[in-house]
């Protein structure tokens, strides 16, 4: 980052939990940001980050002829998230994420 212009903030909220904010920053100020002339990238350090926890049904799988290690493998394909970058989209510069 050695001679990249860098900004850092602080986000607290009275009103809203750690969960709460943490979404809040992730789909409202980091969209916002992201679409501003120049920004690269967001990163949002701390903060609660979701999880979803995957239980399986051994019985389920045997049923659909389905393995543990295909399902972790579909998760792993799905969740990955892949370099942005910017494109002319209706006359303006948008920041785009691949997600």
């Amino acid at each position: 980052l050695s001679g990249l212009p860098v900004l850092t903030y602080t986000v607290s909220s009275e009103r809203m939990d750690d969960e709460a904010l943490s979404w809040f920053v992730d789909n409202q100020v980091a969209k916002r940001l992201l679409a501003v002339r120049g920004v690269g990238s967001v990163a949002r350090v701390g903060g609660v980050t979701r999880e979803v926890r995957v239980e399986l049904d051994p019985q389920r799988l045997l049923a659909l002829g389905v393995t543990a290690a295909q399902v972790s493998r579909q998760l792993k394909q799905v969740q990955q998230e892949a370099p942005g970058g910017r494109a002319q989209l209706g006359g303006a510069e948008q920041s785009l994420r691949t997600i």
